[in-house]
């Protein structure tokens, strides 16, 4: 009888530490889905960035037709000129704009190569 109630004891703490062991796996199995999609998330970002930029390295229509709109005399508004390229090219993440990037150096590159200066407006 004795050895029946050990071995009931010991099947009620095997089953208490499978239930602990299951939440546990549970609770791993939500955080790795939710690391999952962020990751996801962010490779799609990238892919479309990465697609942007492709088609900015491809055309330099897209940045002289930037630079055309922003043009006033000889100086290009910086803050038209991303407006520009941002609407020809919806797709394209250009990140944080205070900071120097590609599309900024283009921009830069192109303006100085013909003459031009640029207006760094993109903050009033």
């Amino acid at each position: 009888m004795k050895q029946n109630e050990r071995h009931l004891t010991d099947l009620a703490d095997a089953q208490r530490d499978l239930f602990v062991l299951s939440k546990a796996l549970r609770a791993q199995c939500q955080e790795t889905r939710k690391q999952l999609a962020q990751s996801r998330d962010e490779l799609r970002k990238m892919v479309l960035m990465a697609r942007g930029m492709d088609v900015l390295s491809k055309s330099s229509d897209i940045i002289q037709n930037a630079l055309f709109e922003a043009l006033n005399g000889d100086v290009v508004s910086l803050k038209v000129a991303v407006a520009s390229i941002q609407r020809q090219c919806p797709d394209l993440s250009l990140g944080a704009l205070d900071t120097p990037n590609e599309v900024t150096e283009r921009l830069l590159q192109l303006a100085t190569a013909t003459g031009k200066v640029i207006l760094f407006d993109l903050h009033e």
